[in-house]
């Protein structure tokens, strides 16, 4: 398979999200051919991407701590 060289360019830089936005504009795909094209691509060339689940496992300790919180507010509440 063979893309774009903007989108290459992207994808050697690590910009995922860039490569598949370029490609759903110049062919027109939806987000699911578009991210499967891509990926297939960076398989088939050995290209890897920095895990981007920090934002989620930031927001999961971010609910954790609310949560701390609220249950030691309902806890204060009952003990006075």
């Amino acid at each position: 398979m063979e893309l774009d060289p903007k989108i290459v360019e992207s994808l050697n830089n690590g910009e995922k999200v860039a490569a598949i936005k370029q490609l759903r504009q110049l062919q027109g795909l939806s987000l699911a051919e578009a991210k499967g094209m891509v990926e297939v691509y960076a398989d088939e060339h050995n290209i890897e991407f920095e895990d981007s689940g920090t934002a989620g496992k930031f927001f999961g300790v971010f609910a954790l701590f609310l949560m701390l919180v609220y249950f030691i507010f309902e806890l204060s509440k009952t003990t006075v």
